[in-house]
């Protein structure tokens, strides 16, 4: 789907180019019913949501990761994560719909 892919977005000063269509990304999809599958084990689950954030952020991904890293004293919790990538495909979808 055009559009979405390499669409820029800025999170908490953070400036991200998503690699893929969130919406439309066979292998995302796939993430996203790994990870809601109740029968998925912790390690299966664990696995998507990295696989994810990888798909998302492409080649971008060490420098987001660093980025955040430093925004947190040196660390990266896993919720700053989560609700990081949150508000970046929130982000996507929101400049594709305007």
């Amino acid at each position: 789907m055009a559009g979405a892919k390499g669409r820029a977005v800025e999170v908490d000063g953070i400036e991200v180019e998503v690699a893929v269509d969130p919406a439309d990304d066979y292998e995302l999809i796939e993430c996203a019913c790994v990870s809601s599958d109740p029968g998925a084990g912790v390690e299966e689950r664990n696995r998507a949501y990295f696989r994810r954030n990888h798909i998302l952020l492409g080649d971008g991904y060490d420098r987001v990761m660093g980025e955040l890293r430093d925004a947190n004293g040196g660390r990266l919790p896993r919720d700053v994560v989560a609700s990081f990538m949150s508000r970046v495909v929130a982000g996507v979808a929101e400049a594709k719909n305007s």
